[in-house]
């Protein structure tokens, strides 16, 4: 009896443990981008209100863009596209990394003269294009004017691009400069923070003649 009496006791004393508080899922969202022939890395991310510290890009400090509440912030990084790009976002009670990917683009391939009433075909990528992703091939005048722009969706099984016989007819003879943009949506998670990035890897520039 006496036993029982001081396990009673003890469970009085130590009490209902208080319920854990519950954390909402903060989002993060941003651009990802990347100049090939400036090799220039760049990040614009927007926090939500509840991070109280600057977020790091490659290891560093990024830089404030607005004050509150538009809680913005950039980072910059000069030279060859790293092999693995991550950024961390923190407050007083996390710290949460991501790694979102780039895939590269290349305009070495293209001919240095394009027939308007013919198909051409060239490599662009080591891989192709995933569900998520698409890619731009712009065709700007060397002389001024419009510049002209080839849509490529995913998914595609090939990082080869091809341009019909009909998709340059209207287009000028003449010189023109030729770059690539590869576009695509990172999504992730880490504990309650989710992150959503518009990516792009724009080429180095090509001159091409179009007759």
């Amino acid at each position: 009896m006496r036993l029982r009496y001081l396990w009673l006791l003890f469970c009085l004393a130590c009490g209902t443990p208080e319920p854990e508080a519950i954390r909402e899922v903060q989002l993060v969202t941003g651009e990802l981008r990347y100049h090939a022939d400036l090799e220039r890395l760049t990040l614009e991310l927007s926090l939500p209100d509840s991070t109280t510290r600057p977020p790091l890009f490659l290891g560093r400090l990024m830089e404030p863009r607005r004050s509150l509440p538009d809680r913005r912030y950039s980072g910059e990084r000069r030279g060859v596209l790293p092999d693995t790009l991550t950024f961390t976002v923190m407050d007083e009670a996390l710290s949460a990394t991501f790694t979102p990917r780039l895939s590269p683009v290349y305009v070495d391939s293209i001919p240095d003269t394009l027939g308007r009433d013919t198909t051409v075909s060239f490599v662009t990528a080591a891989s192709g294009l995933a569900e998520n992703e698409n890619l731009d091939v712009y065709f700007r005048p060397r002389q001024g004017g419009d510049t002209r722009r080839i849509v490529v969706t995913g998914p595609t099984r090939q990082g080869v691009v091809s341009i019909g016989s009909t998709v340059l007819t209207d287009v000028e003879p003449g010189p023109y400069v030729v770059y690539l943009v590869r576009h695509q949506q990172y999504r992730g998670q880490n504990g309650y923070v989710k992150v959503s990035l518009r990516t792009e890897y724009i080429s180095a520039p090509r001159p091409v003649i179009i007759e």
